[in-house]
């Protein structure tokens, strides 16, 4: 329910960008790789498969530079049904970044995963990401509504993916 009124938001947020003459012009504001702890027992939630994978490390960079703290993590739910060798998967993240200078941003993410059956990879994986922090110098990003598209890293890889993060300059 929540996924849709995020999916409603933005499709609304791009019409009305598209309606005022232009194109929406994006501005990368923060790039994150993250490692988590991989975890083949998913649980059951309405008949559907769900999992939880806790965040082991990570780094980011952009707007502010750091590592994410090891709190947090990201719960999956997958589809029941398949689309054409195609799984839907629903994906919520939480997670804490340290900055360089000691401050904090809490972020949340929603989004959505297309994962091919036949061989297990993910065709996409989209985000919207909102954010929270105390910081006087990072302020902006608590009105800030992040769109995110993920690359994902080859199994062995000191990293699980990468979450590059746009917003949308006014």
């Amino acid at each position: 329910m929540v996924v849709r009124k995020l999916i409603i938001f933005f499709l609304i947020s791009t019409i009305l960008q598209f309606s005022q003459g232009g194109e929406p012009v994006f501005e990368k504001i923060l790039s994150i790789k993250i490692q988590v702890e991989m975890d083949d027992n998913h649980g059951e939630f309405m008949d559907l498969k769900s999992g939880y994978y806790p965040y082991t490390k990570g780094e980011f960079s952009g707007v502010a530079e750091g590592v994410l703290l090891p709190q947090g993590g990201a719960r999956n739910l997958y589809s029941d049904s398949y689309l054409e060798g195609k799984r839907l998967i629903e994906d919520e993240i939480i997670m804490v970044l340290l900055t360089d200078s000691g401050e904090k941003i809490y972020c949340e993410a929603l989004g959505l995963i297309l994962r091919d059956t036949d061989t297990d990879s993910n065709d996409f994986m989209h985000t919207s990401w909102r954010f929270r922090t105390a910081s006087p110098n990072l302020a902006w990003l608590n009105t800030t509504v992040g769109i995110a598209k993920t690359r994902f890293f080859n199994e062995g890889s000191e990293y699980r993916a990468e979450h590059n993060i746009y917003r949308i300059v006014p």
